[in-house]
């Protein structure tokens, strides 16, 4: 078991689940609607969701990364053998098929759920290989995994579009993580660069987006109250 936890990376699995609750919770907001509008099984949805993609993400990294991996880290759960390859590929494929059928519950978009699992096998199969396809179907992974509650909002007419920059600033930040990680034995200012630009602008939006929404003035959603006048 303890191995399975570790090909899914578990410990940060709860991130991916967190995004989509919480750009959901933003775009409600902006549409006049309080997450209590949600019932909590509707939010457990879109966590499990996400979860189950993250699942088939993780797992599909490590299989098609499994010849890499016999050499730079041989003790890892599938290049050590401790757990066979078609035993993980068919738990990946039905993490994948999960996340499909919950289709994010009632608050949901299945389509959307679809292209976060597009974007990660296209991400584990072929792109990661270079170095800014590989950045951006990562970004797309994780826009479309938090877009999957705010989506069917803006499309319904019910928030406005520039809510999704919301989901925008997770795949962003998911972005400058992958151009970093990807680049640590790299000694390129660039690169570097270039990652800290998308780290930055995901914190800026992430900062501004409560600001607009709720129309005071916020330091990410803590509100920074005017001081009290006397009279």
């Amino acid at each position: 078991m303890r191995d399975w936890l570790r090909l899914i990376r578990l410990p940060l699995a709860a991130t991916a689940a967190w995004d989509v609750l919480a750009c959901t919770a933003l775009v409600l907001a902006a549409a006049d609607r309080g997450i209590g509008s949600l019932d909590l099984e509707a939010w457990a949805l879109l966590a499990l969701t996400s979860l189950l993609t993250y699942a088939f993400g993780m797992l599909g990294n490590d299989v098609f990364d499994r010849r890499r991996d016999r050499e730079l880290a041989p003790t890892r759960p599938l290049p050590s053998g401790r757990i066979p390859v078609p035993a993980a590929v068919c738990v990946g494929l039905a993490r994948g098929a999960g996340a499909l059928a919950v289709g994010g519950g009632p608050a949901g978009d299945r389509r959307v759920v679809a292209a976060a699992l597009a974007c990660a096998l296209l991400y584990n199969a072929l792109t990661k290989r270079w170095l800014i396809p590989g950045a951006a179907t990562m970004g797309g992974v994780r826009f479309a995994n938090a877009s999957v509650g705010a989506a069917p909002l803006v499309l319904a007419g019910s928030a406005p579009g520039w809510t999704l920059l919301a989901p925008l600033a997770v795949g962003l930040y998911a972005a400058g993580v992958t151009i970093w990680s990807t680049t640590e034995e790299v000694d390129s200012a660039a690169r570097r660069l270039v990652a800290r630009l998308h780290v930055i602008l995901a914190f800026l939006l992430a900062g501004a987006l409560p600001w607009v929404v709720s129309g005071v003035p916020t330091l990410s959603l803590i509100h920074i109250s005017e001081p009290t006048r006397r009279a």
